[in-house]
């Protein structure tokens, strides 16, 4: 029969390798055999955490604070949980519990500042971070979350103080035809986030830029590694694999259900980020009926098209290939002035909108619809799985040819009912503008700029210029100020009470791949690491995915690896 220290040493082992199944039974079998110890539940939980079994884990670390009610670090635990679980007022009191036992934890007050942020309390949320600042300058995820918590203002006076230059990357470029070039729609998007950039204070730089932003059309490679470089996954999904978005620090997914996909395939750093426009409402009269902005995909030209057939209404089409399709009373022409689109969107009666398979499949909501709406213009689309979550019903969607001839028969002879639907989905689209979408890029180059700086020994204070020229990999030496930490959300020091700045060096390549994958299985990234040679300890900064918003770190010590632990540790 195994001993209560041979199981703890077993399942530790099982769970470093990931087997969470074998780790949890060891650790129960520990609980068993000594019932009243604090740590077997602890084990079992962050397991369970580890695990993705939220619930579970949240019900043993509570059984461990009942044998070590005086522990901080527990409720603190217990409350990053609950905030996982979307439960906010409970997890204030489990972080304000934390605090009670020790009025001076700078992590309990940090985590604080997020619920606080997350329930839209923003005055005690930044009233509580300064006074977690005030005790812990240098704290981990402290700065990120000052970014969270500044204003539109602050984020553009950070960005030109720091002299943050960027580039937006657009399959057009790759055009050699530069007449050809503006009738790609990605020329446009590129055209209004260059605008939207300039006016959140970046230089717009193509030859030597600090960020490179990709609007992906197609896999990029050989970017430039001294770069930030981020993408906006906003088509073609179905041709992202598990390897062709490695190259990007953060990648912004058009599609929130896409999103999760990303997750699956292993990637971390993602974010949110749909479409947008720059479109404002036109008062002017109705000139057509029918009418659909798009270069042919085909030679039969596109399905809604085909779908369409022949209608007794006004109808006009525009795009790249049509004079070879249409009949002459139909062509609108080959190109039309994307500065031009909201006249004609708010003086046709319908606008037609349809999606790659692969993006209507997966959620993904092109520029179009934005910009119809916003333009006061009213919009009927084929099917995407993403429409009804932004737009609600303002958008009606058709799944055959006979449907959609049927909506266009109704909304040209319900003029009522066609116009609440461009109200409302008027209002829905002017929400969502391009300088929205480059404050939330601002905000994201802000932390990830200050994350890489920390790991060269740099502050965010110099300028980005001055210290880009390093370049980046995951074993980056770490931020000087950096405290050592044995719990994603806790504080502690190194055992032997060294300096964990003293005498570092990198672990293994092989090492690390086993750790980096240990983390992806539970959607963490590794941002840098390294170790001590005379205890083994490993220290490494990770992050929780996007959603959550909660910046962390891990001790993988235990002399060899065997112990992943994620939350607070110690010998009890």
């Amino acid at each position: 029969m195994e001993s209560y220290d041979e199981l703890m040493t077993a399942g530790a082992a099982h769970k470093e390798r990931g087997d969470y199944k074998k780790a949890a039974d060891k650790f129960r079998k520990a609980a068993k055999l000594n019932p009243d110890n604090a740590r077997p539940y602890y084990m079992l939980g962050m397991t369970q955490y580890l695990n993705g079994q939220l619930n579970a884990a949240l019900s043993q670390f509570r059984k461990a604070q009942k044998f070590d009610p005086e522990d901080h670090t527990l409720p603190n635990n217990i409350g990053m949980i609950l905030f996982r679980l979307d439960r906010l007022e409970q997890a204030v009191k489990a972080f304000l519990a934390a605090l009670d036992r020790n009025p001076d934890y700078p992590e309990a007050m940090l985590n604080l500042s997020r619920v606080f942020a997350a329930q839209d309390r923003i005055d005690e949320a930044r009233e509580i971070l300064e006074k977690c600042l005030s005790i812990h300058p240098d704290l981990p995820g402290a700065e990120a979350m000052t970014i969270d918590l500044a204003d539109r203002d602050e984020i553009k006076r950070r960005v030109s103080e720091k002299k943050i230059s960027i580039k937006v990357l657009s399959p057009s470029e790759f055009d050699a035809d530069r007449e050809r070039q503006v009738m790609w729609g990605d020329h446009w998007v590129k055209v209004e986030l260059d605008e939207a950039f300039k006016k959140m204070g970046f230089t717009i730089d193509g030859k030597d830029p600090d960020v490179i932003f990709c609007l992906y059309g197609f896999p990029v490679k050989n970017l430039p590694e001294h770069t930030l470089n981020l993408v906006w996954l906003y088509s073609h999904p179905d041709t992202v694999t598990p390897d062709n978005l490695k190259m990007f620090d953060t990648i912004f997914c058009l599609s929130p259900s896409f999103a999760g996909r990303l997750r699956e395939m292993g990637y971390t750093r993602i974010e949110t980020m749909i479409g947008a426009t720059s479109k404002r409402p036109l008062e002017t009269e109705l000139k057509h009926d029918i009418v659909f902005v798009g270069n042919v995909k085909s030679e039969k030209g596109r399905p809604i098209i085909t779908d369409l057939g022949e209608v007794p209404y006004d109808c006009r089409i525009w795009g790249n290939g049509w004079d070879a399709i249409l009949p002459e009373s139909m062509y609108g022409g080959r190109y039309i002035d994307y500065r031009k689109l909201d006249h004609l969107y708010a003086s046709s009666r319908i606008t037609l909108n349809d999606h790659h398979p692969d993006m209507a499949r997966e959620g993904f909501l092109g520029p179009r619809l934005f910009n119809v709406l916003a333009s006061g213009g009213f919009v009927i689309s084929d099917k995407n799985s993403g429409i009804e979550k932004i737009f609600g019903d303002a958008i009606p969607q058709y799944g055959s040819p006979e449907e959609l001839r049927e909506l266009i028969d109704f909304y040209m002879t319900h003029e009522e009912e066609r116009q609440e639907k461009m109200r409302r989905g008027r209002e829905i689209a002017l929400n969502h503008t391009y300088t929205a979408r480059a404050e939330q890029v601002a905000r994201t180059v802000l932390k990830r700029l200050n994350d890489r700086y920390a790991e060269q020994g740099k502050g965010l204070s110099e300028s980005s210029r001055s210290a880009r020229k390093h370049t980046h990999s995951e074993s980056a030496h770490v931020n000087k100020t950096d405290p050592y930490t044995d719990s994603i959300i806790g504080k502690a020091s190194p055992s032997d009470g060294r300096s964990p700045r003293a005498n570092e060096r990198f672990i293994s390549a092989e090492k690390a791949r086993s750790v980096s994958e240990t983390l992806q299985k539970v959607h963490l990234r590794p941002v840098h690491i390294f170790s001590y040679p005379n205890s083994g300890e490993i220290y490494l900064r990770a992050l929780l995915g996007k959603v959550f918003q909660i910046e962390y770190s891990l001790d993988i010590g235990m002399k060899s690896l065997l112990d992943l632990e994620g939350m607070h540790q110690k010998d009890k």
